[in-house]
């Protein structure tokens, strides 16, 4: 597993933009994470962002990711980094995927990677506030399909409510969602080998990591 600062260290990125709002959004959002952004787009570059009025969500052509403007403002940090991570490995490898790993407990870990790298995660105090950062990242993905892992200890309750978005977002995007269960014993022991490459310190995060990673039984 890589992380996104990893990944994009050897890629270059540039916006072509003149909306203030937009270049210190997303300016904020690399800098933070000590990504590099650049404004000048001359010579060869992996992806160009431009924002759009004229769309009206995402569209991905050949090098350029065309963004609604409105959703810059509006999408969380881990959407659009989301987006822009899976904009250039789909022109790279057309076999990338959605991967989403989620780790039950009183705090809910969560992963998402774009195959096997990390773009961001956390962890959350209710399944509610987790379906909605998913539904959100689900309904702007470029993919046809995605794959969401869950740790085996996950109530009936809470998989009820993961299954009830994949019906969601089927019906609404047409996006195929398949989830997993993962046996969580077996994940455990990757948590301690990840934590200083992932440099996160939170435990229920480490371990959506490694469910993510982990092979899972699929669930109908």
């Amino acid at each position: 597993m890589n992380t996104i600062q990893e990944f994009l260290k050897r890629r270059r990125i540039c916006l072509k933009t003149h909306n203030i709002r937009v270049f210190y959004r997303l300016n904020r959002i690399f800098s933070e994470r000590k990504l590099v952004l650049d404004f000048k787009c001359r010579g060869r570059f992996d992806l160009a962002i431009m924002p759009s009025s004229t769309i009206k969500d995402v569209l991905l052509e050949d090098s350029t990711l065309y963004i609604n403007e409105k959703l810059i403002y509006g999408l969380r940090d881990i959407t659009l980094l989301t987006l822009i991570l899976s904009a250039i490995l789909l022109r790279e490898h057309a076999s990338a995927v959605l991967n989403v790993g989620i780790d039950p407990g009183k705090r809910i870990g969560y992963a998402v990677l774009v195959s096997d790298i990390l773009v961001d995660g956390g962890a959350v105090s209710s399944m509610k506030s987790l379906l909605e950062v998913l539904e959100e990242i689900l309904l702007h993905s470029p993919f046809t399909s995605c794959v969401i892992k869950v740790g085996s200890s996950i109530s009936l309750t809470s998989l009820s409510l993961i299954m009830h978005l994949r019906e969601k977002v089927e019906k609404e995007k047409g996006l195929k969602v398949k989830i997993c269960l993962v046996d969580e014993s077996k994940s455990r022991e990757k948590a301690f080998i990840l934590r200083d490459h992932v440099k996160a310190r939170s435990k229920d995060y480490l371990a959506a990591c490694t469910i993510a990673l982990s092979i899972g039984e699929e669930l109908e």
